[in-house]
């Protein structure tokens, strides 16, 4: 096909070389460590806010790959995303514990948990997406969805009333 606007590869020449790390160490190791950073924001830290403004982040992460035409952005982006990404799984299940009392909080997790994978299972209907409206457009709309899902949880998610 050879269309920049359907193949990556074809949007960068070099990417074919870097592919491996940009996919691999460059999303992995960022994903491990900061998860393991969040720890150490102070006791009381706004979690619910910190949530929002972490998927603001991810969205826009997202909706810049689909935008600029650079591959330093586009790697910067997957180190960027990923940070996010363990972000929010680390604040998701730590807020579980103040939305669902202890007899419900198996079950959310267990919900919380199915639902990411669920939600990995409906990736694959990017390559239709992307088929059909090209990978630029799709990062776009999933950018979008990221900035709208932040806003609304910025702003219409009650913070949890305590902690026990």
């Amino acid at each position: 096909m050879n269309n920049p606007e359907f193949e990556m590869l074809s949007a960068y020449p070099g990417l074919e070389s870097l592919y491996g790390i940009l996919v691999g160490f460059a999303y992995s190791v960022p994903e491990s460590i900061c998860g393991l950073l969040i720890t150490l924001l102070p006791k009381g830290f706004n979690r619910k806010l910190t949530l929002g403004a972490v998927t603001l982040v991810a969205g826009l992460s997202m909706g810049l790959t689909g935008a600029v035409n650079s591959l330093g952005v586009l790697a910067l982006m997957r180190v960027l995303h990923a940070s996010c990404f363990s972000w929010v799984n680390t604040l998701v299940f730590s807020l579980s514990a103040e939305y669902f009392p202890r007899n419900k909080r198996a079950t959310a997790n267990a919900f919380l948990q199915s639902a990411q994978v669920f939600g990995i299972a409906l990736s694959s209907l990017s390559i239709i997406i992307i088929e059909r409206f090209g990978w630029r457009k799709l990062y776009l709309f999933m950018g979008a969805l990221g900035l709208g899902i932040g806003t609304f949880m910025i702003l219409f998610v009650k913070e949890p009333c305590c902690e026990e």
